[in-house]
């Protein structure tokens, strides 16, 4: 007998709300996906296990409502259900942090990664994309672009709700210079390269400064991590009408 080919999930986006009676249910499971995904890959995550585990609940449910949105990929959603309860009680294939309405002073807090400002940054808003995470289960099934499309479409979606007239929107993200087949992967939707960063000041700008260890400069090896330019970075400009 042949074997059977396990079927592709439906996977949808679901945005954590931002204010729920059950905040502390889903902090919790954003918390047991993170480090149960650092354990089952280490070397896809920059911090360790030993850091994430150790913050309190605080610390995780800021990032998860400080000001920022989390989209989550939930493989066959139960879409019947309240947002929360779906959240709950689905299987989440991955996850993606967007920062919307980054200021200008925050966007190009340091001048080393070389990005370029356009002649009028006024006329634009800033988004940074970051912590994507794709879980082992659900890599190569389409989930990735699912979160970046919905990721993207959320931008655009918040941009037609300001009203009439055209507006647009500088997406960044960044990502290891040294995956080249990653930073391909982002090409393939709009994603350009447009600098570099090292990896504090990639914490920095994910709001992640408490995930920061202390000593990032007293040896040449800690100097090579922490200060090195090992990321790329790579921006979009979506124009809504």
């Amino acid at each position: 007998m042949d074997a059977q080919v396990p079927s592709i999930p439906q996977y949808s986006i679901l945005r954590v709300p931002v204010a729920s009676p059950r905040i502390n249910e889903i902090v919790a499971k954003f918390r047991e996906t993170r480090l149960a995904a650092i354990i089952a890959d280490p070397s896809s995550s920059f911090v360790s296990y030993d850091v994430e585990n150790q913050h309190p609940s605080s610390v995780w449910q800021a990032r998860l409502f400080g000001g920022m949105a989390c989209l989550v990929c939930v493989a066959n959603a139960n879409l019947a259900l309240t947002p929360e309860d779906a959240l709950l009680s689905g299987d989440w294939a991955g996850y993606v942090f967007i920062k919307e309405r980054v200021s200008f002073e925050e966007y190009y807090e340091f001048p080393e990664m070389r990005q370029v400002i356009p002649e009028n940054p006024d006329l634009e808003t800033r988004w940074h994309i970051f912590d994507l995470f794709i879980s082992p289960d659900h890599r190569g099934r389409s989930a990735g672009t699912k979160i970046i499309q919905g990721s993207l479409a959320a931008v655009r979606d918040t941009l037609r709700s300001e009203g009439p007239g055209t507006k647009r929107a500088r997406v960044r993200l960044m990502a290891n210079s040294k995956k080249e087949w990653l930073l391909q992967w982002y090409r393939r939707f709009g994603f350009m390269d447009r600098g570099t960063a090292t990896l504090s000041q990639g914490f920095m700008a994910n709001g992640w400064g408490a995930s920061l260890p202390e000593d990032t400069d007293s040896t040449e090896e800690l100097k090579a991590k922490w200060h090195s330019p090992v990321g790329a970075v790579l921006e979009m400009v979506i124009d809504v009408d």
